[in-house]
């Protein structure tokens, strides 16, 4: 639905200098941070991603912020944004001033550890095997039981991946992407 709502002012933000459109920042400020929740739950996040928010952060205004997580809080996401603003003050030492929301320590904590345990996408990270491309199930099923580690941080997320993998995987077959 957010997406849908925006899509024409992000189509319409072209730079004629560059020759293609681009994401406004108050777009961005939200996106980004949907998509660094996602790959949580996927393969993990690095510092990489945090400092590409970090400056996507530089570059707002206060309209923008607030009007940024007033989204996030509706897409129930305040807690994972106290997470990342954590980090970001912790690791980066982001003004307060360009905080969406009151760092959360405990969220932010867990979080970072995360990161450094599992560097870039967790590819560092012992606790993570990973199986060829085409052995879809058991990935599946590594994947289930390697998000057990956050279902006392991000519960609702963990409870209903599997339910959405399922709905999404018969949505592309249905649509002729597999």
């Amino acid at each position: 639905k957010y997406f849908i709502e925006n899509k024409d002012m992000q189509f319409a933000n072209s730079d004629d200098k560059v020759g293609f459109a681009y994401p406004t920042i108050g777009f961005n400020l939200v996106y980004s941070l949907i998509h660094i929740n996602r790959h949580i739950f996927e393969e993990g996040i690095g510092l990489r991603q945090i400092l590409d928010y970090y400056y996507i952060l530089k570059h707002s205004n206060k309209q923008e912020r607030e009007g940024a997580f007033n989204t996030l809080k509706s897409l129930n996401l305040n807690k994972f944004t106290g997470a990342i603003m954590y980090v970001l003050q912790d690791v980066l030492g982001i003004e307060d001033e360009l905080l969406l929301c009151a760092p959360d320590q405990k969220e932010g904590v867990f979080l970072l550890d995360e990161i450094m345990r599992g560097g870039n996408f967790g590819q560092y990270d012992d606790r993570n095997k990973w199986y060829e491309v085409n052995q879809y199930l058991k990935r599946g099923l590594f994947n289930a039981k390697r998000n057990i580690r956050y279902l006392t941080h991000y519960p609702s997320e963990v409870i209903w991946i599997p339910a959405w993998k399922l709905w999404h995987w018969c949505w592309r077959k249905w649509k002729g992407y597999l």
